[in-house]
């Protein structure tokens, strides 16, 4: 056989070796996160505001319970008796007081929203949202830079600024594995303004359930800036993770 065929027959040969060869990581799956990967994840989503990529490690019976639970506190909220303005001078209430106490009612209403949902200012907006939108503007309005700028008064021209907000910074400790469905991750937790000063640190822990779709994180007041209310209805257990039989 002449030098040039076999030469050919070589190459054509390695070129469906190399076709039949597995691509690296072809037809291979991810391994799932372990508890304390995907608390890793949420810190790294909070701390560079990827509230959206936070929201989606949080359990979905904690983000349908919290839209829930806030839906029905608005509406009682916003159900709050009003002054009847044409016959509060009968009772020696005058008329102009009667307004500032409604409105200042209604003001009341829509800034309690917006502090806990981000842009959020009626009962309507609220409950339009989905479960997991409720969530990322739940997650953005709890943020510490967000909240400091929320409740920070206008600073009149030639006033210095106030300081930059907070620096926080979560390291991962550990992991206690409470079964195969059940785990509490702790963590340190730092606070230090721009100046580098230590203003605040805790050791804490955060739950974690398993699901379908891995890990997820229970709301917790420290991380997510939610505390249960004491309401007249039931909600889903969001906080507490229920212990499995």
């Amino acid at each position: 056989m002449h030098l040039s065929a076999l030469a050919r027959r070589a190459k054509h040969r390695s070129a469906a070796i190399l076709l039949l060869w597995p691509l690296p990581g072809y037809g291979q799956t991810a391994e799932p996160l372990t508890p304390e990967q995907a608390v890793h994840e949420t810190f790294r989503a909070l701390s560079e505001k990827r509230w959206r990529d936070a929201a989606t490690m949080v359990h979905p019976v904690a983000v349908s319970g919290l839209l829930n639970e806030r839906v029905q506190l608005a509406r009682l909220t916003a159900s709050r008796p009003q002054i009847d303005t044409t016959a509060a001078p009968l009772v020696g209430i005058p008329a102009c007081v009667a307004e500032f106490f409604n409105s200042m009612g209604e003001v009341a209403a829509r800034n309690g929203l917006s502090r806990e949902f981000a842009n959020v200012e009626s009962v309507s907006v609220l409950e339009q949202l989905n479960p997991m939108e409720a969530m990322v503007r739940w997650i953005e309005a709890h943020d510490p830079g967000e909240r400091l700028r929320a409740f920070r008064l206008p600073v009149p021209p030639g006033i210095p600024t106030p300081a930059a907000e907070p620096k926080v910074e979560r390291v991962v400790l550990g992991t206690v594995m409470e079964d195969d469905s059940v785990a509490h991750v702790t963590y340190r937790e730092t606070h230090r303004l721009s100046s580098n000063a230590l203003v605040e640190q805790a050791v804490r822990a955060v739950s974690l359930r398993r699901t379908d779709q891995g890990w997820r994180l229970l709301l917790d007041e420290p991380l997510f800036g939610y505390r249960p209310l004491p309401l007249p209805f039931p909600t889903p257990a969001i906080g507490v993770p229920a212990r499995s039989k």
